[in-house]
């Protein structure tokens, strides 16, 4: 399970400040001795040669100003390209990643995955890192040429790909060079970002390598199944929109916006609505994937494909399961499996080809079944995914307000759903900010505080004795489940109606409003 804190609209990640700046000196002692007898994880379309070439003063290793280091923040007095480094590394938890695998946490991890204790400076412990973890904790592997790259955790060329090929000509050319990752196309980027935090495929990964859509994030199948889970891993749930507005920006915010609004575009529809579909198709393309190489009883079902809070709940208390909220199980029967849907939630009601069949309805009946039709969940998965090609909306704006905006008199399914309704009023909010004069202005005091009211239910309760890492100032949930959240407590949904008035008053005089059926 994971624990989320939320905050505007964030799923904000712990950052840590990362010591060293990727030379071998500052390798790990694990690294140092394991490095020359590592392998190649997969053959490298571009050579890496890590951060060395980027952190000059006169490249991106400038000293930042202005409000850098926090969630949104940027550089003022100096061009962003000019700081990206410096903000990276000084505050982006990327750079923390590979690091991450040798906390307490990790260490228990790699014990139970390999069901005996083991120290981290074994071989069999760097074994399990190599096999389930190096690919999206660090840019690097434990191969000799690569071993100086490791420390650098997830840095500049596990996003904008080998340096190798693109170096020269990008320091004449700033976004030129072969093997350079074109992130500025939110398609690319989302893809980039869900390849890690989603997971993704090995023909995903061989489309990725060809077209350089995913950046250095090219291990075929990479994934979170549920043996990482029970050792310890956090659930995947992952929203672009949030995730990048949580980050220090090292790139020019402003510039997402100009690109996107000469043509009436608004970024933060955009990005939302992109990164809606990159999720989505991965995770669709995972269920594929999963089922057609599972070899039974073994490796199907896999249990990450479900809904963590249907077998994760205290089944003494009285909870919404047994009251309003099992009419929102869409027909499933007690004892039938609930898929999870946080990466698919809006998909259907996004779909604008609506004379097909709820293809996602009818893979959740497919997976309903603990023995599922393997035949069955492979074709309407291919369904799925085609259809995500070929009838995805145009209109991030229109796109985003009709989701929001729907009626639900019947609340919500479940705690991801209502999340994940909060999230896309966020980036309603903010693409309100964009189309109005005014900025911040534009987003009402009553619609502020609604969302932040919201937001509070949602945050797993502190129940008892503080979580681990609770200060004065800060308290950490004791639960990491959504243990008294009710997506159908009638003051949450009158909450959810008034985000929904304020935000249609905010757009009165501007677009027309969408209307449209709320997603099943």
């Amino acid at each position: 399970m994971i624990r989320i804190v939320l905050s505007c609209g964030a799923v904000l990640i712990a950052a840590g400040l990362f010591p060293g700046d990727g030379r071998a000196a500052d390798l790990s002692p694990e690294v140092r001795a394991h490095s020359a007898t590592g392998a190649n994880l997969s053959e490298m379309p571009f050579a890496r040669i890590g951060v060395s070439s980027c952190r000059g003063s006169g490249c991106h290793g400038r000293e930042a100003s202005g409000s850098t280091g926090q969630a949104g923040g940027q550089a003022t007095s100096l061009a962003a390209w000019q700081t990206s480094f410096t903000v990276w590394s000084q505050s982006d938890p990327h750079r923390n990643a590979y690091f991450d695998l040798f906390t307490p946490r990790s260490k228990r991890m790699v014990s139970l995955l390999a069901g005996r204790e083991l120290a981290p400076q074994s071989t069999e412990y760097l074994a399990v890192l190599k096999s389930a973890c190096i690919d999206c904790h660090s840019t690097g592997n434990f191969s000799p040429e690569e071993a100086v790259v490791l420390s650098g955790g997830v840095s500049c060329e596990s996003c904008h790909g080998g340096a190798s090929g693109w170096l020269e000509s990008h320091s004449k050319e700033p976004g030129g060079g072969a093997g350079l990752t074109k992130l500025v196309d939110l398609n690319v980027r989302a893809q980039v970002c869900v390849a890690c935090h989603v997971g993704m495929t090995e023909a995903e990964s061989a489309a990725g390598i060809r077209s350089g859509a995913t950046g250095g994030r090219r291990q075929p199948g990479q994934e979170v199944n549920h043996r990482l889970i029970a050792a310890g891993h956090p659930r995947l749930v992952f929203e672009l929109a949030s995730y990048l507005s949580a980050l220090p920006a090292h790139w020019d915010r402003s510039q997402d916006e100009v690109r996107s609004t000469p043509t009436g575009g608004s970024f933060s529809a955009e990005l939302w609505l992109h990164g809606q579909r990159a999720v989505a198709k991965s995770a669709v393309e995972l269920v594929r994937q999963r089922v057609e190489s599972a070899t039974f009883p073994g490796d199907w079902p896999e249990l990450a494909e479900f809904d963590c809070y249907a077998c994760h709940h205290d089944v003494a208390s009285a909870n919404f399961r047994r009251g309003a909220g099992a009419a929102n199980r869409g027909g499933l029967r007690p004892g039938q499996w609930s898929w999870g849907t946080w990466n698919t939630q809006f998909v259907d009601s996004l779909l604008t080809d609506q004379s097909e069949p709820k293809r996602l309805e009818l893979l959740r009946l497919a997976l309903a079944k603990p023995w599922s039709d393997r035949a069955a969940v492979s074709r309407e998965a291919g369904h799925m995914s085609q259809l995500m090609d070929t009838s995805w909306p145009v209109d991030a704006r229109g796109a985003l307000q009709r989701v929001v905006l729907a009626e639900r008199p019947a609340g919500f399914a479940s705690w991801d759903a209502a999340t994940q309704w909060y999230l896309a009023a966020i980036a309603c909010e903010q693409a309100l900010k964009e189309q109005k004069p005014g900025g911040a202005a534009a987003s009402s005091q009553r619609l502020r505080e609604a969302l932040v009211a919201v937001r509070l239910r949602l945050e797993f309760e502190p129940e008892g004795a503080p979580g681990v890492g609770s200060t004065p100032t800060r308290r950490v949930a004791a639960w990491d489940s959504p243990i008294r959240f009710d997506p159908t407590d009638r003051e949450f949904l009158e909450l959810v109606r008034t985000v929904q008035t304020e935000l249609k008053a905010g757009l009165a005089g501007h677009a027309a409003v969408p209307r449209g059926k709320p997603p099943d």
